[in-house]
């Protein structure tokens, strides 16, 4: 493909849309304004814009499934699953409610292993922080779809050339 071919393919998929959390409401916003932090609603048949944790989902406990074929040319659907402790976040108003920090390994091209520790204070318990390790099983790559699912809570945690996509093709 010519440069001017990758430019504007580029060009058309950092224009395409997501619904990202602004207050209590998701608004649409570009793929090229996403930056790690942001937390987005992803829906069924769409690809995910960024690296995210999972959060929650439409499926009970926090399932959802997800297709690589973009990235592996596996057809095979896999399974992903939030922690216990947000998979019960439904709504907007309580993703907006939730506070923690994320300590998330450097980005690196490593595809299927990640590494972090999420750190909240406990929903129960003023002043109590808890620590709770994150792992390949809530990471959703850039480029993967969502199916059999009708939604998915995310949180960025790598955007652009520092996506695992991103640096396993160079």
């Amino acid at each position: 493909m010519c440069s001017q071919g990758v430019h504007r393919s580029d060009a058309e998929l950092n224009a395409r849309k997501c619904k990202v959390l602004e207050g209590t409401q998701f608004v649409e916003k570009a793929w090229r304004d996403i930056k790690v932090g942001d937390v987005l609603r992803v829906e069924s048949g769409e690809n995910f814009p960024a690296d995210l944790i999972l959060v929650s989902s439409s499926e009970p406990e926090g399932l959802c499934y997800i297709e690589t074929s973009n990235l592996d040319g596996e057809v095979n659907l896999k399974i992903k699953q939030a922690l216990s402790q947000t998979s019960s976040i439904l709504n907007p108003v309580d993703m907006k409610q939730l506070q923690g920090i994320i300590r998330s390994e450097q980005p690196n091209n490593r595809l299927y292993n990640y590494d972090g520790v999420f750190s909240t204070s406990s929903m129960n318990e003023v002043g109590k922080s808890r620590d709770y390790a994150l792992d390949p099983t809530q990471l959703l790559l850039r480029g993967a779809q969502l199916r059999n699912t009708l939604w998915i809570y995310g949180i960025v945690v790598f955007t652009g050339h520092e996506t695992k996509l991103m640096l396993n093709s160079r």
